[in-house]
């Protein structure tokens, strides 16, 4: 079976969306050195998939991240720079764009700040167990 978005796919496009709005670091989320600030920590926590049809899959993604910011000014600054890029659809590739569910940030404590949303896709899937292969069709 060949899923045409691998999950790696959607990772990299939420890190190079945040990367490119913000132009602030992203440590990986199993790092456990103090973190450097301004800097965010992301979490691709909870991927649910599930049969939508015989060529559907049904892939949901919940992403956290965490702004480890330096003072107020910065929390608002890129909560607005996140919020008004999501505006317009995510590009994953170059023939997929999705739109984010349920954006939310809440204000935690010590400056950081929690952006959460989900991604929702149907993907196409292929099985390849009935496709002949080239050698094959050859031998026919």
């Amino acid at each position: 079976m060949v899923l045409l978005i691998a999950l790696k796919d959607i990772y990299g496009a939420v890190s190079k969306f945040i990367k490119a709005k913000t132009k602030l670091k992203i440590i990986d989320s199993d790092f456990d050195e103090p973190i450097e600030r301004p800097s965010f920590r992301m979490f691709m926590d909870t991927v649910k998939s599930e049969h939508f049809s015989s060529a559907v899959q049904e892939l949901n993604v919940y992403f956290n991240l965490y702004l480890y910011a330096n003072g107020k000014v910065e929390i608002m600054d890129v909560q607005d720079k996140i919020s008004k890029g999501l505006l317009l659809p995510l590009e994953i590739n170059q023939t997929t764009s999705i739109y984010v569910n349920d954006l939310e940030f809440e204000k935690l404590k010590d400056n950081i700040l929690n952006v959460s949303f989900n991604i929702c896709l149907g993907l196409e899937f292929i099985d390849e167990k009935d496709i002949e292969t080239m050698e094959k069709l050859y031998q026919k």
